[in-house]
């Protein structure tokens, strides 16, 4: 296939990735409160006096959770797994105040996340925003949560293509945030006949025809995409960022995770043990999803059936990119896919991913690495043997 059968509607902007959103940003469900300029009455200050040792009441249990966190210097501690699923479960479903909500995630990520408040975070998403996929065969949970402000090409969906191929079926969840380049994901997705889903039901239908799917954030979790989108009114990441990748939609049995910071690794490992996961890979890069860049080395945190290993992988390649001047962002990265456009290190960190993603599908012990880089690399050059998924 070459660049003139591109989708023509995948070439707009100067970068070539113009398409919106499959779902718009839906508003943040928060209990309803006094504008401040409204002072309550007598008889509704009363009213809360009175219910303020109300165990029952949600509103004043988160309270008692921020208080733990929050108070000063000596006097807090981390939640405890119940607490954090119990506090989390009153946000998801909508009953916090919106101050209590700022409140919590900036504190426990300004202290940094404990592995059990993290794990207890993932319980109470999963409530709503997870279910059983009734997938028997290996599988793979592949989270994908991109910086609205990364310029860099989604070649982990290839290398997805790739696993789903090999037959291990592949959830891509996650989005790119809310600015110019939203609807990035879902353009990619569309380009290589990736089915886009907006529901887990969608996602189980898909996955049964095809081995893969793309769910974006929007579309199955509203909620948890309003709360990443308060980004702007702090200028800096929250517990939202590190809870998205343990979300884990159709409750799959392996994760292929990618954390921004190299502690973040050991979190999500611990976090993944607590939540009773078989096979988890955790791989550090400048974004939120899992991808081998093969111009440097890498240690990836593995859990394989509640035993920590650790891989550590050497420069895979010194192979320069090259990417033509005269194609948009999209062109060039449909074109490395299509054969008209030729990038050895985007074709290395193709087949590096899907080399880990299999491992982690199958919960392969570390030795068997450069087997699967082998059958990676083999599906990558048979690519066009087939149509579609």
């Amino acid at each position: 296939m070459d660049l003139a059968e591109m989708p023509k509607a995948s070439c707009g902007g100067r970068h070539g990735w113009k398409r919106s959103s499959i779902a718009a940003p839906p508003p943040l469900g928060i209990r309803k409160v006094v504008e401040l300029e409204n002072h309550p009455t007598p008889e509704q200050l009363a009213a809360q006096f009175a219910n303020i040792q109300n165990i029952e009441d949600p509103v004043r249990r988160l309270a008692k959770y921020i208080a733990v966190v929050g108070r000063k210097v000596g006097h807090t501690r981390p939640l405890e797994m119940a607490e954090a699923e119990d506090a989390f479960t009153t946000i998801f479903s909508g009953n916090a105040d919106p101050m209590q909500i700022a409140a919590l995630i900036r504190l426990i990520h300004y202290r940094g996340e404990t592995a059990p408040e993290l794990a207890g975070m993932a319980r109470a998403v999963r409530r709503f925003y997870s279910v059983n996929g009734g997938i028997d065969v290996p599988s793979l949970d592949w989270p994908a949560y991109l910086s609205p402000n990364s310029t860099q090409l989604p070649w982990f969906m290839f290398s997805a293509l790739l696993v789903a191929r090999a037959g291990y079926p592949v959830v891509l969840h996650g989005n790119c945030g809310t600015g110019e380049l939203y609807g990035k994901l879902e353009q990619a997705a569309e380009a290589i006949n990736l089915p886009v889903v907006a529901s887990h039901s969608l996602a189980q239908g898909a996955l049964r025809a095809h081995g893969i799917c793309f769910m974006p954030l929007a579309g199955f979790a509203p909620q948890i995409y309003a709360l990443l989108a308060l980004y702007p009114l702090f200028e800096s990441r929250s517990s939202m960022n590190s809870l998205v990748h343990l979300i884990n939609p159709m409750g799959l049995k392996a994760s292929f995770l990618g954390v921004t910071q190299p502690a973040y690794r050991e979190l999500h490992r611990d976090a993944s043990a607590l939540l009773d996961m078989q096979s988890v890979s955790v791989v550090s890069t400048s974004r939120d999803v899992a991808e081998l860049v093969p111009h440097r080395s890498h240690t990836i945190y593995r859990l394989l059936y509640g035993r920590e290993s650790n891989l550590v992988l050497p420069t895979l390649s010194k192979e320069s990119s090259d990417k033509h001047s005269s194609l948009s962002s999209f062109e060039f990265w449909y074109g490395v896919w299509s054969g008209a456009a030729v990038d050895k290190r985007a074709e290395n960190t193709i087949i590096a991913s899907a080399a880990m993603a299999m491992m982690t599908a199958v919960a392969a012990e570390n030795e068997s690495y450069g087997h699967f880089v082998e059958r990676a690399a083999e599906l990558w050059r048979n690519r066009h043997a087939r149509v579609a998924i």
